[in-house]
Parts: C-alpha cells; sequence; structure tokens
C-alpha cells in the first residue's frame, strides 16, 4: 500500500531488509577517474590530432547531464592496457596524461593510484562485464532532486556519481519509475546537497529493493509504458534543446500539487 507506506508504515519493513540475491551483480557505482586530465573537450580531440572512432577514446557521462542537458564528453581510457602498450601505441595521448595526470598521481598517498597513474583510480571491471553485451542500460544520477532513470547508450561509461543498472529491460525502468519505487528510494538512500537532494545508494536502493514477481501480460505492458516513459521525455529534448529532465519534473510535481504554473 503506498500510501502507508509513505505514511511510516514500513519502518520496520526497512529496517529488516536485506541484500537480495537475485539483485547482485546489477547495479554498479561508475567509474572514478582521480585526474582531471582524463577528460577531453571537443577541442582538445581537435588539438590532440585524435581520428575518431578510437579505441580508448570513450564518451563519458555525468549526473548533471542525466537531470539537465545531456552534453557530449570524453575520456581517455586505458583499461586493459600496460604503461609500454599505452606508450607504444598512444604516445600522444600518454604525453598528455603525462602532463595533466601524473603530477596529481605522484601525490597521492594511495599506493595503487600513484604507481598505475595512466589509469583510471577505479575502472569498474564489474561495471565494464555487466554493461559488456548491452545496447543500453539504465542510469540514474546518484544524487538529484528528482529520482529520475533513463536509457543510456551501452558504449557511454558512466561517472562516479552514476549509479549504472546492467539492464536492457523497458519493464525494469517502468518499475524503478513507479512511484512505490521513488519512495522506497528516498527512505533507504541519503540526502545530499545545499537543496537537500536524494541519494541513490545502489547497495541499499537497489540490492534490497524486492521488484514484483510478473506474470508476461505484466511484463509486458510495463515494457510498453517504460518505452513510452523514455522516448517520450527525449523527443520532447530534442524537440527543446534547452528543456532539461528536471524541469519537466518540477512541473510534473506542481500539476500534481495542484498549483498554478
Amino acid at each position: 500500500d503506498v500510501d502507508r507506506f509513505s505514511r511510516g508504515y514500513s519502518n520496520k519493513l526497512l529496517a529488516a531488509a536485506r541484500p537480495l540475491q537475485a539483485n547482485q551483480g546489477i547495479c554498479f557505482q561508475g567509474i572514478t577517474l582521480v585526474g582531471e586530465g582524463f577528460r577531453l573537450s571537443r577541442e582538445q580531440l581537435t588539438a590532440l590530432s585524435v581520428s575518431m572512432p578510437c579505441p580508448v577514446i570513450k564518451s563519458y557521462v555525468i549526473g548533471r547531464d542525466l537531470v539537465q542537458q545531456l552534453e557530449h564528453r570524453w575520456v581517455i581510457d586505458f583499461h586493459g592496457l600496460s604503461l609500454d602498450d599505452a606508450r607504444r601505441l598512444y604516445p600522444t595521448l600518454l604525453e598528455h596524461i603525462v602532463r595533466e595526470v601524473k603530477p596529481q598521481r605522484d601525490a597521492q598517498n594511495d599506493r595503487q593510484r600513484r604507481e598505475k597513474w595512466w589509469l583510471f583510480g577505479r575502472s569498474g571491471s564489474d561495471l565494464r562485464s555487466g554493461l559488456a553485451k548491452l545496447n543500453r542500460y539504465i542510469a540514474t544520477s546518484r544524487t538529484a532532486k528528482h529520482r529520475l532513470f533513463t536509457f543510456i547508450e551501452g558504449v557511454v561509461l558512466p561517472d562516479t556519481k552514476v549509479v549504472a543498472i546492467a539492464l536492457d529491460d523497458g519493464a525494469i525502468l517502468a518499475v524503478l519509475s513507479s512511484r512505490i519505487h521513488t519512495l522506497w528510494a528516498m527512505r533507504t538512500g541519503g540526502w545530499l546537497g545545499v537543496g537537500n537532494d536524494s541519494t541513490y545508494n545502489h547497495e541499499e536502493c537497489f540490492g534490497r529493493f524486492p521488484f514484483p514477481a510478473l506474470d508476461a501480460q505484466q511484463r509486458s505492458e510495463l515494457a510498453r509504458l517504460g518505452e513510452a516513459l523514455d522516448s517520450h521525455r527525449k523527443a520532447r529534448q530534442q524537440t527543446h534543446p534547452e528543456l532539461a529532465l528536471t524541469d519537466m519534473y518540477n512541473v510534473l510535481e506542481k500539476l500534481r500539487a495542484g498549483h498554478a504554473l
């Protein structure tokens, strides 16, 4: 019962919640760069004479992109390459990392990050394995005013402020976007920032959430709704490039409260 849940009926149930085996190995925190020099702008790609597509230049999304306007970002990703391999195959890009990242990493107390300075601070091997065969995955900003879930192309690396869910399933997107999951996330997650925005902790908010057992008809209907939700929002943003998802949900919140726009 959503209303009873929202009034605090489930305090004891929430306290007793435990990680569910079925939810493990699906939801991940994004990569942690530890070095702003890994990021490249369009101008830097041109200055470094990068010919796209390039195996070590990856599209990259941060939390703000998911709730505001999606910006094109790239990172130098030497994951899986030794220093000798990076030097031999991509000398210009490695030289950029030497200049822009290595000085910061040399000052790190963490030995692994200091010695593996050409690699991200946390490359997310489990995350990469989970996303490897997906054309798209579900993502949400770790901290946000509104708890929004959206599909992201599988080739895009998520930042540490993005929670990535390794599923290409409109029905799951619908369940995650539902009022009951939003309330669950608000109650089991944290709060952060000046606006006291909600924080989606993947282990508690996703790992312990009891997803409903769906029959074929229910799954089909939820998949239709999830796909329609994602398509509608993206179509509105394509028609109105200045429109952020936060703007849409601010309006929706006012409409639900009966406030004049």
